[in-house]
């Protein structure tokens, strides 16, 4: 092959291969962030990080611009080989598979084991990239994305996960048997779908410990609550500095009430709180711990959620001889009237009462307790004795606090 046609086709090829890695890197960081991180990315005050956060609002149509880019990319790097084959024969067919490979490996393989090291360095440099071809690409995507949908909407609906296990817990009810058996399939098939905020112990039940706290204070506290871990707060109740392993205060049991104990501190592994727990699942094996900090996409602390809580979503609950026994948050009055705790899980409620969860979606929105789908009806915080209709439900505050409804009466209307 003449050495006057190697030059520019060697430039347009690496020219080429360079923006496919970095669209597949961009691609690759962009949708590996976590609620959370795209929260922190909107609050900044630079310019990148709050492009991506909007950009990221749209996630299928910025999906569908990045593909495309790396599409374009391919294809002129496919056809620029195409020309330089018909021009000089089988002498290039070498360099054409081994480009053919390096545009696989640059634009898919390697930017998806890359990103999550340079996460952040790729998200700084990325904002005015995606935004260019965002706008570029606009006018392209957005046709294609109305086709799919009518295309979608033509075929058959897909199954979900969920109906999938019913119906395969139905077709083999003679093999499994009992009906915890069909129920333990519906748990797995729904695992993954399960956000960690539904399993978390929220924050105003979690047990803490102050950092100031002496060493006999402590040991009280742990005696008290009885668990074998538990974070440690700093001056601000949402601050947590550590996690107390108390199978680290053995060794020093018998020290004085001056013994720095806040040296045993263990640094706590904080998650958010849309992550799925098929996810928080794999966490707690990768990072060799139980116990995770659930955070909001703002940074603020909402709960605790630990390797129990996710293994009782598949199983039911796990107790010991030590655990008391479950007290039901609820208790009938009278017929269609109830009396509930605040933190009573709204599906475990309706279960309980005869209502389809369902009903309550339209007006709940994310949800998951009573007191919150009283604040969603309300749109305020309720005074006690205020009456609100929710859906089919009547709910009344019986107690409650400045910051918290603690009791509230539901009637079926």
């Amino acid at each position: 092959m003449p050495y006057a046609h190697l030059a520019p086709l060697a430039g347009g090829t690496i020219l080429l291969l360079a923006l496919l890695f970095w669209t597949g890197l961009v691609r690759s960081a962009l949708f590996m962030l976590s609620p959370t991180e795209v929260g922190l990315l909107r609050a900044r005050q630079e310019f990148a990080g709050q492009q991506i956060a909007y950009l990221h609002q749209d996630q299928r149509r910025l999906l569908a611009t990045l593909l495309l880019l790396q599409t374009l990319f391919a294809t002129s790097l496919a056809l620029l080989w195409s020309l330089a084959l018909v021009a000089d024969g089988a002498g290039v067919w070498p360099w054409a598979a081994g480009v053919a490979l390096a545009s696989a490996v640059l634009g898919f393989g390697l930017p998806y084991r890359l990103a999550p090291h340079w996460q952040q360095e790729i998200l700084a440099r990325a904002g005015f990239w995606v935004l260019v071809a965002h706008q570029l690409l606009g006018p392209v995507v957005a046709p294609l994305l109305r086709l799919a949908g009518n295309m979608s909407r033509r075929l058959p609906s897909a199954t979900t996960a969920e109906e999938t296990a019913d119906a395969d817990a139905e077709d083999t009810e003679e093999e499994t048997g009992p009906a915890d058996e069909r129920e333990l399939l519906r748990s797995i098939a729904r695992f993954s779908s399960i956000p960690t905020r539904q399993v978390m112990t929220p924050r105003v039940d979690m047990e803490t410990l102050p950092l100031s706290a002496t060493f006999h204070e402590v040991m009280d506290r742990i005696n008290k609550v009885g668990f074998s871990r538990l974070p440690v707060v700093g001056s601000k109740e949402d601050e947590v500095v550590g996690v107390l392993f108390v199978k680290d205060l053995l060794p020093h049991i018998q020290q004085e009430d001056d013994f720095a104990w806040q040296t045993l501190l263990r640094s706590p592994l904080f998650v958010p709180e849309q992550k799925p727990i098929d996810e928080l699942l794999r966490e707690f094996q990768t990072n060799k711990t139980h116990l995770a900090l659930v955070v909001d996409e703002y940074g603020g602390l909402r709960g605790l959620a630990t390797l129990e809580d996710v293994l009782e979503e598949i199983v039911g609950d796990i107790r010991d001889e030590f655990d008391e026994l479950a007290r039901p948050t609820w208790t009938q009055v009278r017929t269609g009237v109830w009396e509930a705790e605040g933190r009573t899980a709204v599906n475990d409620l309706c279960r309980a009462i005869g209502l389809d969860a369902a009903q309550l979606d339209p007006i709940r929105g994310t949800a998951e307790t009573l007191a919150g789908l009283l604040l969603e009806a309300a749109g305020q915080m309720p005074r006690q004795g205020q009456s609100v209709a929710a859906g089919p439900l009547q709910l009344t505050v019986l107690s409650s606090s400045a910051r918290q409804v603690k009791k509230v009466r539901v009637e079926l209307v």
